[in-house]
């Protein structure tokens, strides 16, 4: 990878410089992301089966409530633009 970083120096066009990503600065926050995710499976994996499995039938109820949020949202857009199609036709219902 320091071949990398050379490479993009070298290979630097002067008009873009102030476009380009802050490789040093990319490689430190990736390597802190990495720490971090290593931490949490460390974690993770000390926890009793009984705390994970909670976990993750919390997380599909979220996931559930979410996609029911996502649908009913939908079917009142969709009742309401037919109602107002109705209405547009001339047909409000009346007797």
């Amino acid at each position: 990878m320091v071949e990398f970083g050379l490479k993009l120096e070298d290979n630097k066009v002067d008009k873009w410089s102030t476009k380009y990503i802050d490789y040093e600065k990319l490689k430190a926050i990736l390597k802190r992301a990495k720490s971090g995710f290593e931490y949490r499976d460390e974690l993770i994996a000390r926890m009793p089966a009984s705390v994970i499995a909670e976990v993750n039938q919390e997380r599909k109820v979220r996931a559930l409530e979410s996609s029911n949020s996502l649908m009913s949202g939908r079917i009142s857009l969709l009742s309401n633009s037919g109602r107002s199609a109705n209405q547009q036709k001339g047909g409000g219902g009346g007797g």
